[in-house]
């Protein structure tokens, strides 16, 4: 009699232990939440019209899932991208805003656009406006990826 309490007692713990381990899992407590991408973006406007061709800008971020790199140059279009994904086989990148074609440097894709990619890091990311004559190139460098395990 005494055993078998012991057994029962043994079984509830781990049945109580597996609901635990899978509810956690369904509601992703034990996701990596934290996991973060660092950044540089480079804008450069460019013109087949002048010689003299502005200034790019450049900035970096430190970004998680979710996060969302915003374009600031006016004229141009409403450019966003988010982070959807951070893994150890790099960064998934999604346009979210207006849409972009790939390339950049005046040798855009005008029949192709992008939508959303996975760059390793150390790669770059280049994109540009279809456009022959002025355009946005924007090129984001995936520069560092750092894996933080648990909340």
């Amino acid at each position: 009699m005494e055993r078998e309490k012991v057994v029962s007692i043994i079984v509830i713990s781990l049945v109580i232990f597996a609901l635990i381990l899978l509810l956690g899992l369904a509601f992703g407590v034990f996701k990596d939440k934290k996991s973060e991408v660092k950044v540089r973006v480079v804008e450069q406007m460019w013109s087949g019209w002048t010689e003299k061709q502005p200034a790019g800008t450049e900035k970096t971020l430190t970004l998680s899932v979710g996060g969302i790199i915003k374009i600031d140059e006016d004229g141009f279009g409403d450019f966003k991208f988010r982070i959807n994904k951070i893994n150890n086989d790099g960064v998934e990148i999604e346009s979210i805003g207006d849409k972009m074609a790939p390339g950049g440097n005046a040798g855009v894709d005008l029949y192709g656009w992008f939508t959303k990619e996975n760059i390793k890091e150390g790669d770059v990311l280049e994109l540009g406006t279809p456009t022959l004559d002025a355009s946005l190139d924007i090129k984001i460098y995936v520069l560092d990826i750092t894996q933080n395990k648990g909340k």
